[in-house]
């Protein structure tokens, strides 16, 4: 509870902090924006810690199973974080001029690099499950709250050079705090730091190939309307998705489908 306030208290400063330091108007922007990444960061910040610390918890006495676990939920996690991200950051504009209006294009930077530091995030997130699953809930406590103070203090200072400061510091923060969870769980589970990014390497690739196909596309085709449509981006990144992940993956994906039918069966 404590790790979640820390981490609302940064958020709800945010806004505040930019108004201060912008006006209200970059206020808004900010607040326009986080909304949009976290609509889709918290749905899956709630899924993964309802779903996986239940399942962490029954094997607190085996860390070997438990490590084991952890490479695979890893392992799933960047294949299906990544596209959702990737895409988002790629269709940002899109979004906002097709669904919103033109006085909120300000925010498409913000948006993208909310998304950064969400995909940082959704990364080491099974790291703050297995510490609560663990027995551990405040291992990263005052970690957290000393990167939340910084958070803080940066937006003040440097507020004012502009809105990509607010993006830009959440993006510090988890990169600050990557590599201390990634450091506590190799003293608790003796997984080494490539053995916890490998998965992630190794599984994100599939979103990463469509981030940059539908970038690409959007900038060979500027001027063709029904390429730089909203609904055919979705769809085509969709597939490109779809066609990388069934040639490079399926083995991987039929693993994970009777994994996840038999936790859910547990």
């Amino acid at each position: 509870a404590i790790n979640r306030l820390s981490w609302d208290l940064s958020v709800r400063a945010m806004p505040i902090i930019a108004g201060i330091t912008l006006g209200t108007a970059a206020s808004g922007h900010i607040a326009f924006a986080w909304r949009i990444v976290d609509l889709f960061k918290g749905a899956i910040s709630s899924g993964l810690m309802n779903y996986l610390l239940p399942h962490f918890s029954r094997m607190q006495k085996s860390k070997e199973l438990m490590a084991k676990e952890f490479i695979s939920s890893t392992s799933i996690i960047a294949f299906a974080v990544t596209p959702i991200f990737l895409g988002l950051i790629v269709v940002a504009p899109l979004i906002v001029t097709t669904i919103f209006a033109e006085k909120w294009y300000a925010s498409v930077p913000l948006i993208q690099l909310y998304c950064i530091s969400a995909l940082i995030g959704c990364y080491r997130m099974l790291g703050n499950v297995f510490f609560t699953a663990y027995g551990y809930p405040g291992k990263m406590l005052i970690h957290g709250l000393a990167v939340t103070a910084l958070l803080i203090l940066l937006m003040y200072v440097m507020g004012y050079m502009g809105l990509w400061v607010f993006g830009s510091a959440f993006i510090f923060s988890s990169l600050i705090l990557t590599p201390i969870s990634i450091h506590l769980i190799k003293g608790l589970l003796g997984l080494s730091w490539w053995q916890q990014l490998k998965p992630v390497f190794y599984y994100s690739i599939p979103g990463y190939s469509m981030g940059a196909i539908l970038a690409l596309s959007q900038k060979i085709f500027a001027d063709n309307l029904l390429i730089n449509n909203l609904l055919f981006q979705v769809t085509f990144g969709v597939a490109i998705f779809a066609l990388l992940s069934f040639i490079f993956y399926k083995k991987e994906i039929i693993a994970w489908k009777s994994g996840f039918l038999g936790k859910a069966g547990e």
